[in-house]
């Protein structure tokens, strides 16, 4: 008869990456490494940080017409506030103070040739 049905047998698997364990209670295949599955990877300080500093500044961009902020009648960027949180940050080993200074510094970027410029307020209206 052609074509006659032969049932396959299985092949045993040559893996290397499987080890064999055996032992007097039992005999199974282990894989040489264990992955974790739907593990969450766990935030670092730094990245915690980096997470503050987006919350704050997409609360604060979220305004229809966002105020610009004046101490002493100077204009402050929150770029300039990023850059001494993360210098204060470096220089105290705190790793979330970092990353919030960084990230304020980062959402900024494009402000940052008028950062440290000092400019002082043109118009007073409003002002009391």
């Amino acid at each position: 008869m052609i074509g006659k049905l032969v049932p396959n047998k299985k092949k045993r698997s040559t893996n290397t990456n499987i080890i064999k364990r055996r032992n007097t209670l039992y005999h199974s295949r282990v894989p040489k490494t264990i992955t974790l599955t739907k593990r969450r990877k766990r935030q670092t300080k730094f990245e915690k940080g980096l997470e503050d500093a987006r919350k704050l500044t997409t609360s604060w961009n979220s305004q229809p017409n966002p105020p610009k902020v004046y101490i002493n009648d100077t204009r402050i960027h929150h770029g300039e506030v990023g850059v001494m949180l993360g210098i204060t940050g470096i220089l105290t080993n705190d790793e979330r103070l970092t990353g919030l200074g960084t990230g304020l510094a980062l959402d900024d970027l494009h402000d940052a040739p008028d950062w440290f410029t000092f400019k002082k307020r043109d118009d007073f209206s409003g002002y009391v």
